[in-house]
C-alpha cells in the first residue's frame, strides 16, 4: 500500500476546492445539474407509481391533487412543486426523501 504525502493530501485538497469553486458556482452548471437531479426524482416517482399500478388519476386521488397535477409533473419536471405535495408523494410511495434528493 503507498503512503501519501502530505504534499499530494494538500494537491487533491485544493484540487477539490478548486472544483467546488469554480466549477459548482458557475451558474450554467448549475442550472444543468439541478435539472438533471430533478429530472431523476420525477423519473424515480413515476418508476414507483407504476410499480404500485396506479394511474396519474388514481395517485392523484391518493395525494389529494388533481391528475393534470400528476400529469404536468411527470411532464415538465417539479418547477412548482409545494413541499406539501412532494411530502405526500414520498409518504405515499413510501420513498425515501434521502435517497431521492441524494443526501
Amino acid at each position: 500500500m503507498k503512503k501519501r504525502t502530505a504534499k499530494k493530501a494538500y494537491i487533491d485538497k485544493t484540487s477539490d476546492e478548486w472544483l467546488f469553486n469554480e466549477v459548482k458556482e458557475t451558474s450554467a452548471f448549475k442550472k444543468g445539474y439541478e435539472k438533471e437531479m430533478i429530472s431523476e426524482l420525477i423519473e424515480e416517482i413515476k418508476i414507483a407509481r407504476i410499480k404500485r399500478h396506479l394511474t396519474q388519476q388514481a395517485f392523484a386521488s391518493l395525494i389529494g391533487t388533481r391528475q393534470q397535477v400528476i400529469a404536468r409533473l411527470e411532464k415538465e419536471g417539479a418547477k412548482d412543486m409545494k413541499l406539501s405535495t412532494f411530502v405526500a408523494i414520498v409518504h405515499e410511495l413510501r420513498l425515501d426523501p434521502r435517497k431521492l434528493l441524494h443526501c
